[in-house]
Order: C-alpha cells, then structure tokens, then sequence
C-alpha cells in the first residue's frame, strides 16, 4: 500500500497536475495520439531514382538520421510487428495533415505520398516485394505490411483527421 502510495504522489508531482484529474490526463495523452482510419489497397513496383512519381515524395523517413524529415525513431527490427503498425499509423497521420488520398510504406521505415499519388501510385504496376510484420511475404489479407526496396506498400486513408482550425484544409481524403 504503501509504494502504491509513493508511486502515485512522485506520478502527480512529476506531471504538476494540480488541479487536473487522472482522467483528464489520459484523455489528453489519447488525443494527442489519434490517428487516421487507413485501409491496404496493395503493393506496388517504383523505381529507386529520384524523382519518384509513383507515390511523389517521402514524408518522413525512420532510416536516416542525417534527413531532415527524419523522425526520431528508428526502425525496431527486433520488435518489428509493434513498429510497423506504429510506423504506419504516423504515416497515415503524416499524410491526412498534408490532405492527401493515399501514402505508402517503402524500403522498411520510408513514407511516401503526394497530391496526386491516389492517381499515380500503380504507374509501374504490381510487386510481390513487401513484407508483413514477420519479414515474409505480405498476403493479400494482412492489414500492415511494407515496401521492401522499390516496392511501396499503399494505403488509402479512409478517415482523415480534421484539419486544424483555420488551417483552410476542408477536402475530403477518400480514394476515389
């Protein structure tokens, strides 16, 4: 009883939620990390020189430290399956911010997307080079997979998240 009541005094002195209620805090750690709904639609061949019209540019990259968009996170090889579905949901998040239809997952910690990506994503047509979250071949049923080199895995944002206020951003993000 005891360090239950020393664990919870240090958790409330360290967040100075004086007047905030445990459940105001969580509720706030849930907004902040809302995601957009996303379904597959399917991997897809690109090629390896820039510019990559396939899917139009990358967004945020989990493989360079040097780039300016990288994220801050590295890829988790070891805990691939949690990663990737993280991976994704930040992508997704990435990309309705941005207001586009479609974003995809490439070279195992690559995110890519553009305004006119839900047109051009399939230019080179169909790969079977992405993997699920074992490092296999990614089957037709699986819900999070990803590009492996020259591949994207594509998903279509189905719920994008609301635009900020006043940010002018009101188009719809549905794959057409």
């Amino acid at each position: 009883m005891n360090a239950y009541f020393l664990l919870a005094t240090l958790c409330m002195s360290a967040l100075h939620c004086e007047s905030a209620s445990l459940g105001d805090i969580a509720k706030a750690e849930k907004d902040s990390d809302q995601f957009p709904s996303f379904e597959p639609v399917g991997c897809f061949k690109d090629k390896s020189r820039s510019p990559r019209p396939a899917l139009g540019r990358l967004l945020i990259t989990d493989r360079d430290r040097t780039s300016k968009l990288y994220s801050g996170k590295d890829i988790d090889w070891l805990n691939f399956g949690i990663y990737l579905e993280d991976f994704a949901n930040r992508c997704a998040k990435e990309a309705s911010k941005k207001g586009f239809t479609v974003f995809g997952l490439q070279f195992y910690g690559e995110c890519w997307g553009g305004l006119n990506a839900g047109d051009t994503f399939a230019t080179y047509g169909h790969s079977k080079n992405c993997a699920n979250e074992f490092y296999g071949e990614c089957e037709e049923n699986e819900r999070i997979c990803i590009g492996r080199a020259n591949a994207n895995f594509v998903y279509a944002l189905i719920e994008p998240l609301s635009p900020p206020p006043g940010s002018g951003s009101g188009e719809s993000s549905l794959l057409t």
